[in-house]
Formats: C-alpha cells, sequence, structure tokens
C-alpha cells in the first residue's frame, strides 16, 4: 500500500515542479518581451525628436537663405544679429547661426552661448 501512495506523492511533486518551471520560464519570456518593446517604443521616440529635430534646423536655415536672397541692398546681412536672433528664438533647439557667404564665415550669432561661458572663463584666466 505504500508504493501507490509513493508513486502518487512523486506525481503530484513532479506536477508542482513542473508547473513551476512552467511559470518561470514564462514569466522570463514576458519580461523580454516587455523589455524589448519598451525599448523599441524608446527608440522610436528618439528618432522622432531627432528627425524633427533636423526638419527644424535644416528650415531654419532655409528661411535664412531666403531672406538674404531676396534683399538685394545687403540690408538682411547688416541686420544679421537680429534676423539670427528671430530665427533661433522661432525655430528652438538651434545654438546659433552663422553667415558664410562663399564658405567664408563672416558673421555668427551669438558668438558664444551661455553653456560657454565657463569655458571663456577658463581661457581667460589661461591666458592672464
Amino acid at each position: 500500500m505504500r508504493w501507490p501512495r509513493f508513486w502518487t506523492v512523486l506525481l503530484i511533486i513532479s506536477a508542482i515542479v513542473g508547473v513551476s518551471v512552467y511559470n518561470v520560464s514564462a514569466s522570463d519570456a514576458s519580461v523580454k518581451v516587455h523589455t524589448r518593446e519598451s525599448l523599441l517604443d524608446l527608440t522610436k521616440t528618439y528618432a522622432g525628436e531627432m528627425a524633427r529635430q533636423v526638419r527644424t534646423s535644416a528650415s531654419s536655415v532655409q528661411a535664412l537663405e531666403a531672406i538674404i536672397r531676396i534683399d538685394e541692398m545687403g540690408i538682411s546681412a547688416q541686420n544679421f544679429d537680429s534676423l539670427a536672433d528671430t530665427l533661433i528664438h522661432t525655430y528652438q533647439g538651434i545654438s546659433n547661426l552663422q553667415l558664410a557667404p562663399s564658405g567664408q564665415i563672416e558673421r555668427i550669432y551669438p558668438l558664444k552661448d551661455d553653456s560657454q561661458e565657463h569655458l571663456m572663463d577658463k581661457t581667460d584666466m589661461v591666458g592672464t
């Protein structure tokens, strides 16, 4: 009478171990799938942000080009700082604009920004 009980207990223990192994395996697979989906969503978000930034940067340069081409008297080149400031505030995410006719940089606005302030201070201290 003990053998049937032994086999019954062994069968129950085997079933419990089997179900536990299956649950752990399924849980691990679920975590991997969830992680993969999260990374894919994050990648899509950053890709969209990068594409938006490239479009914004390109359109600001195109707007500046159009202004300068229309201006035959050179007034836009004289007012470059004002135009660049307006474009930088309109098209957010641009750190500076440069005016470079024939490939030679004539003007940069702003020449330095807030993130470069500490670099300029250190350079001044080294030079003195």
